[in-house]
């Protein structure tokens, strides 16, 4: 009896000593994505009283396993940070609260990330940025994306803090940057022209042909939206279609507006 006794609780050790180093593992390869994907639901979550406290988890998890990531760890690391800001509950959160969330993880991107990394890596990093901001600028989803309000405010920071190590990559931001000042949405058009504002303090030149060209389209839109007569219109049809048409010109002004 006690040698069938010592047999099964040899067989339970052995089974234990194989799940758990199993586990091992599994955590050894796992850990950081499922860790940091806790910490996001924790964020996100309904519950407010410990969102404070999540946050500052996250950033000084990010901060110890940092020098540990390669390039495409920290692109997934960047997209789910910036995701959080489009999870539901939180952009149903009041604005105060929402903004507090906002800064935090700015704080975790500058002081956490940024501030910590070769410039080398600060280079691919605007890359990262500019390849998330082109995919969220292209989505047709309707609505605010503040993910992309996000990462064009962080953006502008890199840049301006790189200064002329960017230069080379400016002629690949200001494209997006320009259109992105005709978007419908207000913070986007702002963000778009505050990265704009970095790009031209970075290149001086293309800050002044940024200049001229806002100038004159603000002149052609101007000059377009007084003459369009929506008033005088008595079909339905057209008349809608000259109301957009102007609302569109409108937005497309307001955006050179902030430029200039």
């Amino acid at each position: 009896a006690d040698k069938n006794k010592e047999q099964q609780q040899s067989s339970i050790t052995a089974k234990f000593k194989e799940a758990v180093s199993m586990k091992r593992k599994l955590v050894d390869k796992y850990d950081f994505q499922s860790m940091l994907n806790y910490q996001i639901a924790q964020i996100t979550s309904a519950e407010t009283t410990l969102r404070s406290a999540n946050l500052t988890i996250l950033h000084h998890m990010i901060v110890n396993v940092l020098p540990l990531l390669d390039l495409r760890e920290i692109e997934w690391l960047f997209t789910s940070i910036i995701d959080i800001l489009d999870v539901p509950t939180i952009l149903a959160m009041m604005a105060g609260e929402s903004t507090l969330i906002r800064a935090r993880l700015s704080y975790t991107f500058r002081a956490g990330i940024f501030s910590k990394i070769p410039e080398s890596m600060q280079l691919e990093c605007v890359r990262i940025l500019m390849n998330y901001i082109s995919k969220a600028s292209s989505s047709s989803e309707v609505g605010v994306n503040m993910g992309l309000v996000f990462a064009l405010n962080e953006l502008s920071h890199f840049v301006y803090l790189l200064g002329e190590s960017s230069a080379a990559l400016i002629e690949t931001i200001e494209g997006p940057a320009l259109a992105l000042t005709r978007n419908a949405n207000f913070e986007i058009r702002t963000s778009a022209v505050y990265l704009l504002l970095s790009m031209s303090t970075v290149a001086p030149v293309i800050g002044a042909t940024v200049f001229r060209d806002a100038l004159a389209q603000a002149k052609a839109q101007s000059k377009q939206i007084l003459s369009d007569s929506v008033a005088d219109d008595t079909d339905p049809r057209r008349k809608s279609s000259k109301e957009m048409e102007r609302q569109k010109r409108t937005i497309v002004l307001h955006g050179q507006i902030i430029v200039l």
